[in-house]
């Protein structure tokens, strides 16, 4: 540890020595701003006021979030009784500054959800963003603002900042150019963090779905040679490998071991294509238009492009609990409409399925959309010119177990907890 010679003055003002150790005594960057200024940090409509009657069904604590990339892992479910440590609330948009681990925890951009708020511990401050969260993303994981956290963090075991030091912090503050390469940074970063994570969750669902039905991931056979009489050369209209391989009849059949078992078509209201927008009329109704690239793993992403429309058709429109899956380009993922969503039109890259809600539950059926049942299935039919795609007819023909809708809803607990 370093010597630093300290006025009495200022030791009368602050005794503890990690102070002068860590804060940055020169000035690294050109123009700096106080974090208060560029953030408003913990806003009256961001604190908890329970007795005016508000219901809150999900909350986040310091378990629930990824420590190395500050990513919300999970939402836990709230009880009878809500911890008197759940003092604030958040919602898209914010961003949430971790107050303990100091130098452990990094701050947290809040994507979802849309309409509603969830409680948050008070181990984290909550604020609302007057500039780019991406750029104060950045700025809160320098180790010019990191040691300010470390200079002004108390606590022997647990050291913690308190708020009216948080609101000392000074950040960098760039030009407007070198802000915005800061922020592409940040989001190419992210994103990369986000595709890890997304692929971390297909194989926990894989995990859960072949442990629930005793099936198992089929290995892939690619390169392998199979023999077929010239009879079913004849039969089968797609000469390609996987619609020839032999191993998805045997992995159907598998499925079919799994007790009550459907088609697509068979437990669906409605299997529906999307809007083509070239061939839309350009009409005097601006409105949201749900495309691939906003298909994830269970959600949709923000940042929806907008058509022109003489009238919105409803077999194109979005309704709660519709079920998305991309049919062409890259096959699935499979995702849920929620109500944020309601309203919005979607593309003919994806269908939208309508189930009966008492005979299978949605998030049941995007769980097995987004599992290796389905994804197995659609080898054998997805065809390819200038981009891969499985046909409705086709999609419709896939199987999936249908148990009751109570194993259903304690697979979907399951997979949500995990």
């Amino acid at each position: 540890m370093g010597i630093k010679l300290v006025e009495y003055d200022k030791l009368q003002e602050r005794w503890e020595p990690i102070f002068y150790l860590k804060q940055p005594s020169e000035k690294i960057y050109v123009e700096t701003r106080l974090l208060e200024e560029v953030c408003s940090i913990l806003p009256d409509s961001r604190r908890v006021k329970f007795d005016q009657g508000e219901e809150y069904l999900q909350y986040v604590d310091g378990s629930c979030i990824d420590k190395r990339t500050g990513m919300i892992t999970e939402c836990k479910e709230v009880t009878e009784e809500v911890s008197k440590r759940l003092r604030y609330r958040m919602t898209a948009g914010d961003m949430l500054i971790p107050l303990v681990e100091v130098g452990v925890m990094v701050p947290t951009i809040v994507s979802s959800p849309q309409d509603r708020f969830i409680l948050v511990s008070d181990i984290f401050a909550v604020v609302t963003p007057k500039v780019d969260p991406l750029y104060l993303y950045w700025a809160l994981t320098t180790e010019y603002v990191r040691d300010q956290f470390e200079a002004r963090s108390k606590g022997a075991m647990i050291r913690r900042i308190s708020l009216s030091d948080l609101k000392e912090i000074t950040i960098p503050w760039l030009t407007e150019e070198e802000r915005k390469e800061k922020i592409q940074m940040i989001k190419l970063q992210l994103s990369h963090l986000e595709n890890k994570d997304k692929e971390t969750i297909s194989e926990k669902i894989d995990k859960i779905v072949s442990s629930h039905y005793n099936i198992k991931v089929p290995n892939d056979a690619i390169g392998a040679v199979v023999k077929l009489p010239y009879s079913e050369l004849i039969e089968n209209p797609l000469w390609t490998y996987a619609a020839l391989n032999p191993q998805i009849s045997e992995f159907q059949e598998m499925i079919r071991g799994c007790g009550n078992v459907s088609s697509l078509e068979e437990v669906c209201f409605t299997i529906d294509t999307g809007v083509n927008p070239t061939k839309e009329k350009n009409g005097g109704i601006e409105i949201g238009i749900v495309k691939s690239k906003n298909i994830e793993v269970f959600t949709l992403k923000d940042e929806f492009d907008t058509i022109l429309v003489e009238h919105p058709r409803d077999k194109e429109t979005l309704n709660v609990d519709d079920v998305l899956f991309r049919h062409k380009g890259i096959i699935g993922p499979a995702a849920i409409v929620g109500r944020e969503n309601e309203g919005l039109l979607f593309h003919d890259h994806l269908l939208r399925l309508k189930v009966d809600p008492e005979i299978i539950d949605p998030n049941y059926l995007v769980i097995m959309l987004n599992s290796f049942v389905i994804r197995e299935q659609v080898k054998q039919y997805v065809t390819s010119s200038t981009i891969s795609f499985i046909s409705k007819q086709n999609f419709g023909k896939l199987l999936i177990p249908v148990p009751t809708i109570y194993e259903q809803k304690s697979l979907v607990d399951q997979t949500h907890r995990h």
